[in-house]
Formats: structure tokens, C-alpha cells, sequence
């Protein structure tokens, strides 16, 4: 519910004092394996958008409105504007490009978080705000590999090597250098882009 996401913000603010970044870390398949369109139900296909692309926009929603209260702050208190607000946002390779092995639903829920960043980047941008996603390739988790059991996880790695110019899954620290670098001061002049991490798998 909404409520949730305001009271997860006013909860770090009430920790910690302000709020400076977020990762907005949202994911669910939908359906597990590698599903064709036609094979997924009404109900994945809500689940997957419900969580994956509205969970993300409602934490954008309360996290921008605690940025610009914290912004009208320092221009009460005369403090020069030099601080640069940042959202990170985790989307997919298949928010860019889809996918060829199945997972429509995921992968429209994925389009949505691009899209969302990309406008809320222009949106907030003169307000000192840095919004970007993060776009990994299949990663060796749980979820990457389709939900963890061994047939799962033989087929991604099958769809891996015979789809990805590295023959390989990303892994969990690759990504989360990705995200450091885009939370960083070295990426204040980054803003609306959806970062592969993705082994050349999008390269046109």
C-alpha cells in the first residue's frame, strides 16, 4: 500500500536525518521458467507490475517529495545548492531490448522502470536530482537462474552461452559496482540512463 513507502522514507529520515540516495531494488519474475506470453496469467502478469514497476514509482514518488523538502530547507537556510540527490532504480537488459527466451510480463514491468527513470530524470533534473537505472543481464542468483532448481538453472546457463557475446552470467558484486558508481560523486553529471551490465548482450 502507499502508506508503506511514505512510512519506509520517514523511517530513514527519523534513523538518519535526511535522505540523500536511494536504490529502489524491486523484482519478482512473475511466472517462473522461461515463459512465452500466451502462458502467463492475468494474475502473474499484475504481480509482476505491482511489484516491479508500481512499487518503484511509489518509492520515487515519497522519495523525491522528502528531496524537495530537504531542498526547501537549504534555500530557507541560505545553504548553497551543491548537493546532488540520487535514485537508482533496477531495471533489465529486457527493459532495453526484451528478451528472445519468454518472460513478456517481466520484461514489460522492466520497460515501465526505464520509462520511469528516463522522464523523472528530466523532470527533477534542475531540482539536483540524479535519476538512472540499472539494467543487468541474467546474474547467478536465485531469481536469474528462473527460481533456483537445477533443470531452471541448466536453461539459463543454456540461454546464456548461446545468447551472450561473454558466454556468461553477471555476478551479484558486478552489479553492485554498477550501483556504487551511480550513487557516487563521479556520476553527478549522469542522469536518465538505463547502465547495462550485460557482458556486450545489448550492443547493437
Amino acid at each position: 500500500v502507499d502508506g508503506g513507502h511514505a512510512a519506509l522514507v520517514d523511517a530513514v529520515v527519523a534513523r538518519h536525518g535526511r535522505l540523500d540516495a536511494a536504490f529502489n531494488n524491486a523484482g519478482v519474475i512473475g511466472k517462473l521458467g522461461f515463459a512465452k506470453l500466451e502462458h502467463w496469467t492475468a494474475a502473474e502478469f499484475d504481480t509482476a507490475m505491482h511489484v516491479n514497476a508500481r512499487g518503484v514509482f511509489l518509492c520515487m514518488k515519497y522519495e523525491l517529495m522528502q528531496f524537495r523538502r530537504q531542498r526547501s530547507a537549504e534555500r530557507a537556510a541560505n545553504v548553497a545548492r551543491g548537493r546532488v540527490y540520487r535514485i537508482v532504480n533496477t531495471a533489465s537488459v529486457a527493459g532495453i531490448s526484451g528478451t528472445a527466451h519468454g518472460q513478456s510480463g517481466y520484461a514489460a514491468s522492466k520497460h515501465a522502470v526505464v520509462g520511469l527513470t528516463r522522464v523523472a530524470a528530466r523532470e527533477y533534473a534542475k531540482n539536483g536530482v540524479a535519476i538512472n537505472a540499472l539494467a543487468p543481464a541474467i546474474v547467478r542468483t536465485s531469481m536469474g537462474t528462473g527460481g533456483g532448481s537445477e533443470a531452471a538453472t541448466k536453461l539459463a546457463e543454456q540461454i546464456v552461452r548461446s545468447s551472450n557475446p561473454m558466454q556468461r552470467m553477471g555476478t551479484v558484486d558486478e552489479v553492485v559496482a554498477a550501483l556504487m558508481y551511480l550513487l557516487s560523486p563521479h556520476a553527478a553529471f549522469v542522469s536518465g540512463i538505463a547502465l547495462p551490465v550485460d557482458g556486450a548482450l545489448t550492443c547493437h
